[in-house]
């Protein structure tokens, strides 16, 4: 594989630029902050793409907040790269969208199913790995140069894990498992049902073989009907050749039976003076007087006949030569289709052909796109439990019964302090002043015991409270979590949607496929439709070289006017042709009556 161009329409800082490579080892080198590293993504991005599964990973994310441009809605590159088996291929990204055209360019059409993976096609399955595994063995990026160079010690874990196809130290089971998956991913089973690449490409080659099986009956046929046509030539042609052979052979029969008669009677003729003194015999004098009687003939019928009828040859003759006169030596314009109209019409009806062999796009049957996400959105959430109570419930239980505990004893300890401080009082008052000071003081001691009971107490209690809120902020959460739940079982329901998530994944990627393969035909109908005005401009442009007249004010004409003006071409031509035929026709009509008619006159010439 080799990289022709890369061109960001907006990668990073790269705006409408464009970077061609040479035919070896290609160098770009600059100051920081070049950009050197974002033509480094933009390729890898141009051959690989993103993947259009649901949910991002912490990669996909890292990677658009490093290169989508801060500006603007357009995030797009593209690349031209040339494959080991020799196809041309164009690979057009809009990573904002996630939409991607691959074309080979060779043949004109798009090989997006070739490399589909993770509903998005992955130049990197040309190489045999994906855009993960790429990444790590074939992409070199600044950041890890920068660490071996920081540490040497490190280079031998890079070369380990470069060496791994999964960017890190696996095991063979592992390594199964990946493959199992990327099998089951990008190549699917032949199943009715498949919506996997190995289905679709098994319907397309099907698709294909019937296609071409259809060509090829209808090349066999005209192949038959053009040796048929030769034979029938062939056969005509000979035909005429032993009917003309025949009529020569008759009239020179003819002519030379004349000429004995004519030879016969003038010998005879020759030698009679010289018998005047013999005796002639009946039988001479009855064969004297049967050839004078042939002379007789010859020369009355016969040679006056003859001379009318060369009178009437030389009249139609000269009839003939009349109309010779008002047919042209050369008919006006082609007696034949010129080659560049007629090479440019092959390719024309070949595009044409290629345009109605290209099926049209079916319109999926099930909800759109973004449907479905939020669908698979909302299943996840009504089959998800809620928020966990974390056990707050048994915390607030033990908190309570803590807190009993507690009260109990601070009130026992309370009553406790407050009698003994009161007898001691007692005791002590009694010795040094009179009742009422007593009374005063355990009045005093009481108060002082209840208002450190009262704040022990509601120390004992803020545990409790603080979980008893907890408690209720989680009742709430719940609550508000199921009413979500039910909305999301409302919205599948009314859209007659599974509650199922492997159904959901399953209705996505059909979505997914089908959407990129509405886009490929889309883009295939494109191409031919280009690829048929342009040989519809080329043929135009033959056809204004002959002659022919087509109004272009309005830019190139339409397949109405094109094919008008071709019909009006061809016959034209055909008349011509025609014209020309009977030209030649004529003229080899005009040398067997002139070879005719000097035969005759010698012929008579010699008899009189």
């Amino acid at each position: 594989m080799r990289f022709r161009r890369v061109k960001a329409q907006a990668f990073g800082p790269l705006v409408d630029a464009e970077l061609e490579f040479g035919e070896g080892l290609t160098v770009v080198w600059g100051p920081n902050e070049a950009a050197k590293s974002s033509w480094h993504s933009a390729m890898y991005a141009a051959l690989c793409g993103r993947r259009r599964r649901s949910g991002r990973s912490v990669a996909d994310e890292d990677f658009r907040q490093r290169h989508q441009p801060w500006g603007g809605d357009r995030w797009a590159v593209s690349a031209d790269i040339d494959l080991d088996d020799g196809r041309h291929v164009s690979i057009s990204r809009d990573l904002a969208n996630r939409q991607s055209d691959v074309l080979d360019v060779t043949l004109g059409r798009t090989v997006d199913d070739e490399i589909m993976n993770e509903g998005s096609p992955d130049g990197a399955l040309w190489l045999g790995l994906d855009r993960t595994t790429f990444l790590s063995t074939a992409c070199i990026r600044q950041a890890e140069i920068a660490a071996v160079t920081a540490s040497p010690d490190g280079l031998k874990h890079l070369l380990q894990q470069a060496a791994s196809t999964l960017g890190g130290d696996v095991t063979a089971s592992d390594a199964l498992l990946a493959l199992s998956r990327f099998r089951k991913d990008n190549v699917g089973q032949d199943r009715a049902n498949a919506v996997k690449p190995l289905r679709l490409a098994n319907e397309a080659v099907a698709l294909a073989e019937s296609k071409l099986g259809g060509v090829q009956r209808r090349q066999q046929e005209y192949l038959t009907l053009v040796a048929e046509r030769e034979l029938t030539r062939a056969s005509v042609g000979a035909a005429e050749q032993a009917l003309a052979d025949v009529e020569v052979s008759v009239q020179r029969g003819r002519y030379r039976e004349e000429v004995r008669r004519s030879q016969q009677l003038t010998d005879l003729l020759a030698v009679l003076p010289t018998t005047t003194d013999s005796v002639v015999s009946s039988t001479e004098l009855d064969q004297l007087e049967h050839l004078l009687a042939q002379w007789s003939t010859l020369s009355t019928s016969s040679s006056a006949g003859r001379v009318r009828e060369v009178g009437a040859v030389q009249a139609e003759i000269a009839a003939l030569r009349q109309e010779l006169g008002d047919i042209p030596d050369q008919p006006p314009g082609d007696v034949g289709v010129a080659e560049p109209v007629r090479e440019a019409h092959a390719a024309l009806e070949i595009a044409r052909a290629a345009t109605v062999a290209s099926s049209s796009p079916s319109e999926f049957s099930g909800p759109e796109l973004e449907v479905l996400r939020e669908a698979h959105r909302l299943a996840r959430l009504a089959q998800s439990p809620g928020p966990a109570d974390e056990g707050i419930v048994v915390e607030l239980d033990a908190a309570r019964t803590t807190a009993a505990a507690r009260h109990q004893q601070l009130r026992v300890g309370t009553i406790a302090r407050t009698v003994g401080g009161g007898a001691l009082l007692v005791a002590v008052a009694l010795g040094m002043a009179g009742l009422a000071s007593v009374a005063a003081g355990v009045a005093a001691l009481g108060a002082v015991g209840l208002g450190v009971f009262w704040w022990s107490r509601q120390l004992a209690e803020v545990p409790v409270a603080e979980l008893e809120v907890q408690l209720r902020d989680h009742q709430q959460a719940l609550e508000a979590h199921r009413a979500q739940a039910r909305a999301a079982m409302e919205f599948l329901s009314h859209r007659g949607l599974p509650f199922d998530l492997d159904q959901i994944h399953e209705l996505l990627e059909a979505r997914a496929v089908a959407d990129a393969n509405r886009a490929r035909l889309v883009s295939e109908q494109k191409y031919h439709r280009r690829e048929v005005q342009l040989r519809q401009d080329r043929l135009a442009d033959a056809l204004a070289q002959r002659g022919v007249a087509i109004d272009t004010s309005a830019g190139s004409p339409d397949t109405g006017t094109l094919d008008e003006a071709l019909a009006s071409y061809l016959g034209d031509v055909h008349e011509a042709a025609l014209v020309a035929e009977q030209r030649r026709g004529i003229d080899i009509l005009a040398q067997r009556l002139k070879h005719n008619i000097e035969t005759e006159q010698r012929i008579i010439k010699r008899i009189q």
